[in-house]
């Protein structure tokens, strides 16, 4: 998931609960049931109003309509808007940050996992022991264990087991045929924080039918019967939390003059909660820290015996310092 595409996924719902409801006729009788099981409604209406409504919905296309992109000769139609939204504060994260964490293929984001140490001759090979000899030129330092050497040329690698101060070691008995290897990390991928914030979406579903007002309690009847059965399997499961439906009385649609014929509308309303989400820097996984000892170290340790202490930090408050004065 990612940045929530509300219109299109209520687009394919809407779709999705039409289409069931022409491939089984038998879920008009249940959302029409009313006009066959109170006394009030059946002798006027009867089983002959939901076989109309069957029909009905059998015999018209309904058009599904995005914002801005609605055809004024098509009817009956539902139209889908995405109201406004608001960033739910009482849900925020500390710096959006979540245990998500996504590792990331370096082709995949257009990056490339830099050697360990760049190609190189190395002085010799013992195959017995598996021990390359390097030159003394070559930097060793942050080699480690588990790393790899490989031949630059066909990317085959083998694993280093151990290291001395003049090589490293592979699998004993390693046939190698090339002069030239180089040495790369163990972990070729980056890692990166998938962070979220939570907002608060509204989407409005008009119905909209023309000529017989009958037409559009049918067509609103499916939509409010079709989203609350799907709900869970179709709204919730794809990010649209907690929903809430609010709806509007019948209304004749001035927005259709241009139509020729009386429009009729009705709007229902879902309020819920989603998740935008968000990759942020991809990152190495680290392998080796090489400490340098000295004033112009990268990095100088900090405790209460020794080290040096910035001069941002107040010694005589935080005890957990070094002390550049003895107590």
């Amino acid at each position: 998931m990612s940045i929530w595409q509300g219109d299109v996924f209520f687009r394919r719902i809407i779709e999705l609960i039409l289409r069931d409801v022409r491939q089984n006729p038998w879920l008009m009788d249940d959302i029409l049931s009313d006009f066959v099981t109170d006394p009030m409604l059946s002798g006027i209406y009867g089983q002959k109003e939901i076989e109309n409504a069957k029909k009905w919905i059998t015999d018209n296309e309904i058009s599904v309509f995005l914002p801005h992109r609605m055809d004024l000769e098509k009817m009956p139609c539902i139209t889908i808007a995405i109201g406004s939204n608001m960033e739910d504060r009482s849900l925020a994260r500390m710096a959006d940050m979540t245990h998500l964490v996504e590792t990331l293929n370096p082709t995949q984001i257009g990056k490339v996992v830099p050697y360990i140490i760049p190609p190189f001759y190395y002085t010799s090979y013992d195959q017995a022991t598996g021990f390359f000899e390097v030159p003394n030129t070559v930097d060793l330092v942050i080699v480690q264990p588990n790393m790899a050497v490989i031949n630059p040329q066909t990317g085959a690698g083998f694993i280093i087991t151990s290291k001395n101060n003049n090589g490293f070691f592979i699998t004993p008995g390693t046939v190698i045929n090339f002069d030239v290897i180089a040495v790369i990390p163990e972990y070729r991928i980056y890692k990166a924080r998938r962070e979220i914030a939570t907002f608060q979406e509204n989407i409005s579903i008009g119905c909209h039918v023309h000529g017989d007002p009958n037409a559009l309690l049918w067509l609103y009847s499916i939509m409010m019967y079709g989203l609350l059965r799907y709900r869970e399997g179709l709204i919730e499961s794809r990010n649209f939390q907690i929903s809430n439906l609010t709806t509007t009385d019948m209304i004749r649609n001035d927005a259709f003059q241009s139509f020729g014929e009386n429009v009729y509308s009705r709007f229902i309303t879902l309020t819920g909660q989603v998740e935008n989400t968000w990759i942020k820097a991809p990152k190495r996984v680290i392998e080796t820290i090489n400490i340098i000892d000295g004033i112009d170290a990268g990095l100088i340790m900090i405790n209460k015996d020794n080290g040096q202490v910035p001069d941002i930090v107040d010694a005589e408050e935080e005890i957990w310092v070094s002390k550049t004065d003895p107590e």
